[in-house]
């Protein structure tokens, strides 16, 4: 067994003696199958500090079940999460010899660090599950009943219990003796006070639409369910413990940003949205996942140019170093991504072109040519992942952001100093200056003769119209429709530039690989003379393309939000 999966769920906590409700009167549901029972035990495994848990992750070694093994689930959005399983271990492993598969604890490197995993909770779950059906016969959904009964292990239930060394005679007639597993079963033995409740889970079956959870989970809560306050099973176990631990890994949640709020607070609301970002592709990048790579380096263009951007609100050696990291870590993960965007585009084009243009297998060699490099791009860029300097990196991230909002709650003028002062009169200024060095940019790529040294003073406006555009995002926070139409506006011309750098560079590599094919007297050489020539004419469209927008793009009646 192993894989991936999406999980789309809903949770409710009921009393004890609940019952479910008939849910065959569901619109919808034709038959609900028979009910199955089986018993599940689950061991959690995190640092002793939960960074796994406070970053809504959770990893679990359970038996029983049709998917029994290992299971690492990642957050996706609200009510759904990703599940990475593995099989278990081979038989007859001894319980003190269970450790999580390498693979997985892989995936959560950049959470865990240096922090060993340990097991911090056991569950153990009587289960009774039936299916919803349509009337096709297709399950759609499945209802979960469980009783739950759970133990704290490791250091929180090592806490635990000196807890109540301290208070002997508090809740002493609730006191439930340290459980032990039952003979013969795995796993280390649970040592914290036994906890109890029972649950309700609802989850979709299927790729289709997810509108009958809702209407189950209405039909729940007029019986007497409510939505469950815990995120997971794990986190309920762990509530008290997790109350106590710092809340190091978590970055502070900014509250409602208004124009008066501090920039510092708006600024470092976009960079943790970065750094979130980042965190949510890391794994998938390790997976190779199509299109994780695309995602983690957006998220670190973004933090690199808003902080080149607003660079006034922080220290400046801090900036440079964390600049020239975020340039390293992008510069690593380009090389597979260019890859893959070029052969996805040049396949296009030569499958577009009339089958008598096409002399020899023109896409093969061109595809030969951009993916020779690429395996050795991703193990390169899986080596700067694994690295003591990207994890650093990304703690590094985390600490100049949670400083940045906890510095800009001071009052203007305090030691917050720039950070702390109202958005709405810090904003304008810096994104205007952005503005202004695009516009200056711009004069001089057109100021100089067309040519090649046009072409490197387009793509430099081109970068700078890309942070523009993240600057305007930034200041959408506070600016709304203004900001937000202003950073559409940046996109624009981002991608016009952005279509003439591709064309610019496709034409370097179709000359050399052209040149080659003809000096070897292949007859691919023809074709790619052609297509060569069709991606000089994709410049020069998209330069003209620009040159006829600039003036409307440039007009004051875009920056009107920037005078206030």
């Amino acid at each position: 067994m192993g894989g991936r999966l999406r999980e789309i769920e809903r949770k409710f906590a009921v009393d004890p003696g609940f019952v479910l409700p008939a849910l065959e009167q569901l619109p919808g549901v034709a038959a609900v199958s028979e009910p199955e029972r089986v018993a599940l035990e689950a061991v959690y495994y995190d640092s002793d500090d939960f960074r796994l848990t406070q970053n809504k992750i959770t990893l679990r070694r359970r038996t029983g079940g049709h998917d029994e093994g290992w299971h690492l689930k990642l957050p996706l959005r609200a009510g759904e999460r990703e599940e990475i399983q593995r099989p278990l271990d081979a038989a007859g492993t001894p319980p003190d010899e269970l450790t999580p598969p390498d693979d997985l604890v892989d995936l959560v490197r950049v959470h865990l660090r240096d922090a060993p995993l340990r097991p911090v909770a056991r569950l153990v779950t009587d289960r009774t599950f039936v299916r919803l059906r349509d009337a096709a016969g297709a399950d759609r959904a499945e209802v979960v009943d469980d009783q739950v009964s759970a133990w704290t292990l490791g250091a929180a239930a090592s806490r635990e219990q000196r807890e109540r060394r301290e208070r002997p005679a508090e809740d002493a007639a609730e006191a439930q003796p340290a459980a032990q597993p039952a003979e013969g079963a795995e796993g280390p033995p649970a040592r914290g006070r036994r906890q109890r409740w029972h649950e309700i889970e609802v989850e979709h079956i299927g790729t289709g639409d997810t509108g009958l959870l809702d209407e189950v989970g209405a039909l729940l809560t007029t019986a007497g369910a409510s939505a469950s306050p815990d995120a997971s099973k794990l986190s309920r176990v762990l509530g008290p413990a997790l109350a106590r631990q710092p809340r190091t890994e978590a970055l502070p949640s900014p509250g409602k940003l208004r124009p008066r709020s501090p920039v510092g607070e708006v600024v470092g609301a976009y960079l943790a949205a970065q750094v979130q970002a980042l965190l949510a592709a890391d794994p998938h990048v390790r997976l190779d996942v199509p299109d994780a790579v695309h995602k983690m380096r957006v998220a670190t263009r973004r933090f690199r140019s808003t902080l080149r951007t607003f660079a006034p609100l922080f220290d400046g050696a801090r900036v440079a170093h964390l600049d020239g990291e975020l340039r390293d870590l992008a510069g690593a993960l380009s090389p597979a991504r260019d890859a893959e965007v070029m052969v996805e585009y040049f396949d296009g084009r030569v499958a577009s072109l009339p089958a008598e243009l096409v002399h020899g297998p023109v896409a093969e060699v061109i595809d030969s040519q951009l993916l020779a490099g690429q395996e050795q791009a991703r193990t390169e860029a899986l080596a700067m992942l694994r690295g003591e300097r990207y994890l650093t990196l990304v703690t590094d991230l985390k600490d100049l952001v949670r400083g940045l909002l906890e510095t800009s709650a001071t009052q203007p003028g305090g030691p917050g100093g720039l950070a702390a002062q109202p958005a709405r009169v810090v904003l304008p200024k810096l994104v205007g200056r952005a503005d202004n060095r695009l516009t200056r940019k711009v004069n001089t790529a057109l100021a100089t003769p067309p040519g090649h040294e046009r072409d490197i003073q387009l793509h430099s406006a081109r970068k700078q119209a890309k942070r523009l555009r993240y600057a305007a995002e930034t200041a959408g926070a506070v600016f709304g429709p203004d900001a937000a139409a202003f950073a559409r506006l940046a996109e624009q011309i981002q991608e016009l530039l952005g279509t003439h750098q591709d064309a610019t560079v496709a034409q370097g590599q179709l000359r050399q690989w052209g040149t080659s094919a003809a000096q070897a007297g292949e007859p691919t050489a023809f074709t790619l003379g052609l297509l060569l020539g069709l991606e000089e004419l994709r410049a020069r469209t998209a330069e003209r393309d620009f040159i006829d927008f600039w003036p409307e793009a440039s007009r004051g009646r875009h920056r009107r939000w920037l005078q206030v």
